[in-house]
């Protein structure tokens, strides 16, 4: 859509300004295909982090309570009963995946996703970028290196010690991940469901092959924390 405007009638310059400056400052490319019309590929994964991280029962569903906080944590507002609700109507509309089922338990990760393509599709880009931004994501969907690496442990380090030990915060936090994972009435997590965990990142599984092959049965979780 294009806006008809005059530099010598000085008519809609501040709005043409605005415009300007709002699509350097909220760009859509780096989120939305025009040509296929769906979100693209690093954005979904940005939002599966975001997704994973406000979901804190890692139940695959934010609920209410989840999603209160993640509404005061981005946007430093409380989210009303009644707006939570209204959200999980529209959603409904917008969602084939998303059903009444679905909607008792929380919002679903397809809903989630379906909510930032109505904000793109209403030119809402001021709320997609500022919920990656306050994830620490950069205009080009990547993470800094300075917020992953925070110079605790120094590659040094690493490099003369006799041995490493994760800390117990760390371990609790593997087997979170485990059990997230292990499907009901067994110990164990394939190939498939580790590739699960790895995929908001950009790197692949570093123990592939071995998994494939030597451990191609599963492996239990004190196999798992091991292989860290």
């Amino acid at each position: 859509m294009g806006m008809e405007c005059s530099a010598k009638g000085y008519i809609q310059i501040i709005d043409v300004i605005y415009c300007a400056q709002r699509a350097v400052l909220f760009p859509i490319a780096p989120l939305f295909d025009h040509l296929e019309k769906k979100l693209k590929w690093d954005y979904e994964r940005a939002l599966l982090r975001i997704f994973r991280i406000c979901d804190k029962n890692m139940d695959n569903y934010l609920d209410d309570n989840e999603l209160c906080d993640f509404q005061v944590q981005v946007f430093k507002h409380e989210l009303q009963k009644d707006h939570i609700t209204a959200l999980k109507e529209v959603l409904r509309q917008e969602c084939d995946e998303y059903d009444e089922f679905q909607q008792q338990r929380g919002i679903s990760f397809e809903a989630f996703k379906s909510l930032q393509r109505v904000l793109i599709l209403k030119m809402k880009l001021q709320t997609n970028w500022t919920i990656l931004r306050h994830f620490w994501y950069d205009d080009n969907l990547q993470i800094p290196d300075e917020r992953i690496f925070d110079g605790s442990i120094r590659d040094a380090d690493l490099v003369d010690a006799r041995n490493v030990e994760i800390s117990q915060e760390g371990i609790a936090y593997l087997t979170k991940l485990f059990k997230w994972q292990c499907r009901p009435n067994e110990n164990k997590i394939d190939i498939q469901e580790i590739e699960k965990i790895f995929s908001t990142t950009d790197k692949p599984v570093p123990w592939k092959l071995k998994l494939e092959t030597v451990y191609d049965n599963g492996i239990s979780c004190d196999m798992w924390v091991g292989l860290w």
